[in-house]
């Protein structure tokens, strides 16, 4: 009777080690998504010293948000800091006023996604304005885009 029975060949190699993805938000008024990620991966490491495990905190906009995101702090000529985010884009503070300046790239990006875009650098230094710098890729595709729509119009380029 067994030989009637389909048989389940799973394509993907077991592994010798367990992999596991730690992606918690924040325990609200007590630990950030950081915090919570570290303490999870530190647990799973007691019962599995050798488990491959991958952080990833995640972040809604509020509190602990641009902690998520940022993977160094660098000091810029002993006055102001830049953040490197974990998808490699630098973000520069400005000197004074970090605050209302995080706030702006919390909101930007809660609103436009803006970490998720073609961009390598977000400049948050002047108050009343933030500068994009797009990728090599981005700004070539930006460049083409524009002689194109000024070809449909019948200018020239």
């Amino acid at each position: 009777m067994n030989a009637l029975l389909p048989t389940y060949h799973s394509r993907v190699p077991e592994r010798a080690t367990p992999r596991v993805l730690i992606a918690p938000q924040s325990f609200k008024g007590s630990a950030d998504a950081v915090a919570v990620a570290a303490a999870i991966a530190k647990g799973v490491r007691s019962v599995w010293p050798d488990a491959e495990i991958i952080e990833m905190p995640l972040a809604d906009g509020g509190e602990g948000t641009v902690r998520a995101l940022v993977r160094a702090t660098v000091l810029v000529g002993e006055r102001r800091w830049n953040l490197r985010l974990k998808n490699g884009i630098d973000v520069r503070l400005p000197e004074t006023d970090i605050a209302p300046a995080l706030e702006r790239l919390v909101a930007l990006d809660k609103e436009k996604n803006l970490t998720t875009r073609d961009i390598v650098a977000i400049d948050l230094r002047l108050a009343d304005r933030v500068t994009v710098r797009l990728s090599e890729a981005a700004a070539q595709a930006r460049i083409d885009a524009a002689k194109d729509k000024a070809k449909k119009k019948g200018g020239s380029a």
